[in-house]
């Protein structure tokens, strides 16, 4: 009966320091993976964040001009303004570094700019601009022609 008494032997105290240690070690490896994961899911999603709001920005600028490129129209162009006429059609606004088209605010893009550069006046050059809250920016650019009109 002796004898399997002191068989039975348990943990001694540097065992157990043993194996907290390397619980510890463990629980800190999975914390910090679990943050960087969080930190690259979110400029992930800011990403595609801006790329919905560059796909919403060039749908609508498409549609617009559409519409309207018939002879003898002129669209007219300012830095962040499409008008024809006396009719403003698309005013991108700056708010607290967001930018607002036409009251639909869009959270990722930071800047919209148009141009009219070639010599004929009927392309359009819209650059979106993005940037993370890491300071990371985007950029898009956009080419739209027209057919019948032109632009000033």
């Amino acid at each position: 009966m002796n004898n399997r008494i002191l068989s039975r032997r348990g943990s001694t105290l540097i065992e157990m320091i043993i194996a907290m240690a390397l619980l510890s070690i463990v629980s800190v490896m999975i914390v910090s993976f679990s943050a960087m994961a969080h930190s690259f899911t979110n400029d992930e999603t800011q990403k595609h964040s801006f790329i919905d709001d560059c796909a919403a920005v060039r749908q609508d600028i498409n549609d617009f001009l559409l519409t309207c490129d018939i002879s003898e129209t002129t669209v007219n162009v300012e830095t962040t303004t499409l008008t024809i006429g006396d009719s403003t059609y698309l005013t991108a606004s700056h708010l607290n570094d967001k930018v607002a088209l036409n009251g639909r605010t869009l959270d990722s893009v930071t800047g919209i700019a148009f141009d009219v550069s070639n010599t004929n006046n009927k392309l359009l050059k819209c650059t979106v601009t993005g940037s993370t809250d890491k300071g990371q920016t985007f950029s898009q650019t956009f080419v739209f022609a027209l057919r019948c009109a032109v632009f000033q």
